[in-house]
């Protein structure tokens, strides 16, 4: 996998767009770990980590860099961690709330979990019916838990709407039906 697959797969998965996270009303912090590099795994969850110790952060910056650094323990294969990363995140309620169940979703697939992830993927979708990341990442749930056919309705929708673009980081991450 090529670090412009992770990093795009990276923001995909956490809802972010540019820069990691823009302050909120009434937040003056801006995080210095970031999505864009999730490549450095290692040094992104040091500073990620480092970050999270400040004190006075708001919920949506904690909830921010808690994804993130998420997204840095999947890269680094440290998928309990990122599971318990992305349920902090669902615990503060950010408005990417659909993103972190994706994620939690993805990683419990990644453990072989795949039937438990479809409870994450499922209100990921509840949540936000756009969400193609979700759509697809409950497909390949279905197919490895043997709902063949509903698995491939949902690859197949989501690969009618953005003609494949979601399969394709997907498949760069290992995460086939």
């Amino acid at each position: 996998m090529n670090f412009a697959s992770i990093a795009l797969l990276s923001l995909s998965l956490s809802g972010t767009i540019g820069v990691a996270a823009d302050p909120v009303a009434g937040d003056d912090r801006k995080p210095h770990c970031d999505s864009r590099f999730a490549a450095s795994g290692p040094a992104n969850i040091a500073l990620c980590t480092a970050e999270l110790n400040a004190p006075g952060l708001s919920d949506n910056i904690r909830a921010m860099l808690l994804n993130i650094r998420g997204n840095n323990y999947d890269f680094t294969r440290q998928y309990d961690l990122a599971i318990a990363d992305y349920s902090e995140v669902i615990r503060l309620k950010p408005s990417f709330l659909g993103y972190a169940y994706a994620n939690r979703g993805l990683e419990k697939c990644r453990k072989g979990q795949c039937a438990g992830a479809l409870i994450d993927y499922n209100e990921a979708i509840r949540i936000d019916p756009d969400n193609t990341y979700a759509l697809y990442g409950r497909g390949v749930a279905r197919v490895r838990s043997g709902d063949t056919a509903g698995g491939h309705a949902d690859i197949d929708k989501v690969n009618a709407e953005d003609n494949g673009d979601t399969a394709k980081l997907y498949v760069q991450i290992d995460m086939t039906p």
